[in-house]
């Protein structure tokens, strides 16, 4: 029997945050760990780290980074040693710079990211095999949260 329940939207997002925590948090540490030997082979987290942060925008073809885009992710942090570990990545042969100032990964960079979609896409599956239902239930109520959210935005004053 279900029983429908009439939440807040903010209610109901602190209700399914710790489970999107956990999840999230294995997830990553799960690939962590088995992406340290991937990372390894194109040169380490010297060579892969802007790449592993940016690997949604930067995996999808004709992915960039604009040089705002690059500047809003990683402003807590030294702008210094952030240019730095770019010019290190650059130098690997994973991004290239382009003529605007933005990011885009190389071929090499490429290969790294679809090897590293590859070892999510395992670790998800064996974290997730046996609990069909329970990731039903998860993105079910996703959808309902940025079905919601999109509504806000649509409301919200430019």
């Amino acid at each position: 029997m279900s029983h429908a329940v009439e939440l807040a939207p903010h209610r109901y997002a602190g209700l399914v945050a710790p489970a999107v925590d956990r999840t999230f948090l294995a997830g990553m540490r799960t690939g962590q760990e088995r992406g340290t030997e991937l990372s390894r082979r194109y040169g380490g987290p010297a060579a892969t780290g802007f790449l592993v942060e940016f690997r949604t925008r930067l995996g999808e073809p004709g992915g960039t980074i604009d040089e705002p885009g690059f500047a809003a992710v990683t402003r807590y942090r030294d702008a210094a040693e952030c240019r730095r570990a770019l010019d290190k990545q650059v130098a690997y042969g994973m991004l290239h710079r382009r003529p605007d100032g933005g990011l885009a990964a190389t071929e090499r960079g490429l290969a790294f990211l679809a090897e590293l979609w590859r070892l999510h896409a395992e670790v998800t599956d064996e974290l997730w095999a046996g609990h069909e239902e329970r990731v039903v239930r998860l993105v079910e109520a996703f959808g309902r949260l940025l079905a919601y959210a999109l509504v806000l935005a649509a409301e919200q004053p430019d």
